[in-house]
This record gives structure tokens, C-alpha cells and sequence, in this order.
């Protein structure tokens, strides 16, 4: 019964512990004790009976990670700034580039099996059926939707819209 009775008030410490620190961390006022391991373990010895097993310690130990610089927040909670004014513009822009060109080598070079795009590394794989003026437009409506928040660097949009395009185009 005594190791329940532990048990018991090792939770009860641990919620006044987290409690406690609760109140006091904020953004500004971090609390973090930096402690050189072998003076924890030096430490954790000193206790005795009430101190950790050197394996439950050890892995105690590898656990812990270190805290960094604040955490960075998550991308799905920070709003998006737009350092390009005219971010909207370039994207329509270049991937009506990409439609373009893919149309004209369709039209001009019947058997070819795929598109070089200027200015990325990237080339449009072409199915053997000829892909439609709509079918592109709905592709590059799709990826600007998807787009519209600012969340591509403006100079890989064209590289991202050949490998939207090469994903898409054959389904």
C-alpha cells in the first residue's frame, strides 16, 4: 500500500510542480536550469533510496532535450505576411508562362513527350493524348487556390507548378 500512498503523492507534487511553473512562464520569462549531467547524477545519488536507478536516470536523461531559442510558432497559426506586392500577379503570370508554352509545343511539335520550361530545371511530362486549354486552367486555378495565402516563395513558382502539373496531368 505504501507504493500507491508514493505514487499518490508523487502525482500530487508533480501537479503543484507543473502548476506552479504554469504560472510563472510566459513568452518573455522562460525557466529553464541548466545542470551538467554528471552533477545531476552526482546529485541524484546523494539521495538514496529516493533517487532515480542509474538506468531509469540514463534514460531520463536522454529524453530531455535542451531547450533552443523559443520555439517558432506553427505555420498553420501564423498569418502569412506577403513580402511581394504583387505575389498574385507573378503566380498567375508565370504559370500562364508554363500553359503557354506547353499549348504551343502541343501545337508545334506533335510526337513530343515533354515541355522544357525557361528558367527552371524542370520539364512537363506529356501524356499521348493531347492535354486541353481547360484542363491546364482548372490545374492552374487549382494550385492558385491552393497558392492564394502566399505559402510558395514567388521564384519556385514555376518549378512547383511543372511538378503540380506533372503529378496531375496524367490522373
Amino acid at each position: 500500500m505504501s507504493g500507491l500512498n508514493t505514487r499518490v503523492e508523487e502525482k500530487k507534487a508533480r501537479a503543484s510542480l507543473i502548476s506552479a511553473v504554469e504560472r510563472l512562464v510566459s513568452k518573455e520569462d522562460v525557466i529553464y536550469c541548466g545542470t551538467p549531467i554528471e552533477i545531476a547524477r552526482e546529485w541524484n545519488s546523494n539521495r538514496g533510496e529516493e533517487g532515480y536507478e542509474a538506468t531509469i536516470f540514463d534514460e531520463l536523461v536522454s529524453r530531455f532535450e535542451e531547450p533552443d531559442d523559443p520555439k517558432p510558432p506553427n505555420l498553420s497559426t501564423v498569418a502569412k505576411p506577403i513580402s511581394e506586392t504583387n505575389y498574385l500577379y507573378e503566380l498567375e503570370k508565370t504559370t500562364q508562362d508554363i500553359i503557354n508554352a506547353v499549348l504551343n509545343v502541343q501545337k508545334n511539335d506533335v510526337g513530343a513527350n515533354s515541355v522544357t520550361i525557361p528558367n527552371t530545371t524542370k520539364t512537363i511530362k506529356l501524356p499521348s493524348r493531347t492535354i486541353t486549354l481547360s484542363e491546364l486552367r482548372r490545374l492552374r486555378r487549382q494550385l492558385t487556390n491552393i497558392n492564394k495565402t502566399h505559402t510558395l516563395d514567388v521564384d519556385r513558382v514555376a518549378e512547383l507548378f511543372v511538378e503540380y502539373l506533372n503529378t496531375n496531368i496524367n490522373r
